[in-house]
């Protein structure tokens, strides 16, 4: 009797892979115009106020699954986005000063929210910006719309 639970408990699991659903979910939501500029809109908000700035740290990051509290202290809506806020994210790419308490808008390049491992990256300041990308770990960008991009791992 247990094993015949424990085998389809296992055969449920191997035919469900969480970095597909994300990659689906974040694909669909980059293909949703009206998605992506709810998402620019208050990324265009957000990073003029030095208050978000300071709540995303000297890194720029917050992961829902570090600091739920924190996370949802950002404001993004993400039950219109139909993003799961167990295992979201947010990052500010760009660069830091040494010493700086956080980033400023003028170093913030990039913008991505996502879930998992799966991403929207939206470009701020397009300025050489794809080649510091690739390199700090971002190749396999694909291009949605100008300035849009997804990644799926």
């Amino acid at each position: 009797m247990r094993t015949g639970l424990l085998l389809v408990v296992f055969l449920g699991t191997a035919c469900f892979d969480p970095n597909v659903e994300s990659c689906e979910k974040i694909e669909s939501i980059a293909s949703s115009p009206e998605k992506i500029a709810y998402i620019e809109d208050w990324i265009k908000e957000r990073i003029a106020e030095e208050e978000f700035l300071r709540h995303m740290g000297p890194l720029g990051r917050i992961d829902a699954i570090d600091d739920m509290g924190r996370f949802l202290k950002l404001g993004i809506d993400l039950e219109l986005l139909g993003i799961d806020a167990r295992d979201s994210f947010l990052r500010l790419h760009g660069t830091v000063s040494p010493g700086a308490a956080y980033m400023q808008e003028s170093d913030i390049t990039a913008v991505s929210i996502g879930q998992g491992r799966s991403g929207i990256l939206i470009l701020v300041d397009e300025d050489d910006v794809m080649g510091r990308l690739e390199t700090a770990g971002h190749d396999g960008l694909r291009s949605f719309s100008e300035g849009v991009f997804v990644y799926c791992r």
